[in-house]
């Protein structure tokens, strides 16, 4: 009883305050799986840290669009790894992240900023797995699980109802063309016949 009450205690003081009415939380270390609540909690606009430092992502909406984009800058004299232990941090006031060392800036879709230095800079920062709680996918091209796919059915609701799981262990890279894979984002808004979305 002892040893099951302290694991509670341990497991509370872990993390953040889930985000959201209802929402939930999954807590498997730092760096592990995160349920971030309904995708409903995230319709706006904006720049989430409530998990930059537990679990080293940020989450982003964009239009009708939620991303999970991590915090490690890419920039190859940190060793070249995501891992490097190079964190971003986000700039609401100039809307970028910035590399707390080297100081390369990502806009706020995770793409590298021009100017300087010297070297070019052509990686974005990852986008870490964003799926349905309780879904495991392959992910593409891997063979490991961590990728998503959204509710059948093409409901706005149902894609808002979705409880979803943030997994900083899984990424999706742009200069790999793997920005569009089922996984890498959430849809906030089903798409319409005809209409490109």
């Amino acid at each position: 009883m002892r040893v099951l009450l302290m694991v509670v205690l341990l497991l509370t003081a872990c993390g953040e305050a889930p985000r959201g009415a209802g929402a939930s939380r999954v807590v498997e270390g730092a760096g592990g799986r995160l349920a971030i609540g309904e995708a409903r909690a995230y319709q706006r606009p904006g720049t989430v840290t409530d998990y930059a430092h537990s679990h080293g992502v940020f989450l982003v909406t964009h239009a009708d669009m939620l991303v999970a984009l991590t915090d490690r800058c890419v920039n190859p004299r940190h060793g070249g790894a995501d891992d490097a232990g190079v964190r971003v941090a986000w700039d609401d006031t100039s809307g970028v992240f910035t590399c707390v060392v080297c100081g390369w800036t990502y806009d706020s879709n995770g793409l590298p900023q021009s100017g300087g230095g010297s070297e070019r800079r052509t990686r974005s920062l990852a986008r870490a797995s964003l799926s349905p709680a309780g879904a495991v996918y392959e992910q593409p091209g891997t063979g490991a699980a961590g990728g998503s796919r959204p509710p059948s059915d093409d409901d706005t609701e149902s894609l808002l109802d979705t409880e979803l799981v943030v997994d900083p262990r899984f990424v999706f890279r742009q200069e790999r063309q793997q920005w569009s894979a089922p996984g890498s984002y959430w849809a906030l808004r089903a798409a319409r016949a005809g209409s490109g979305n």
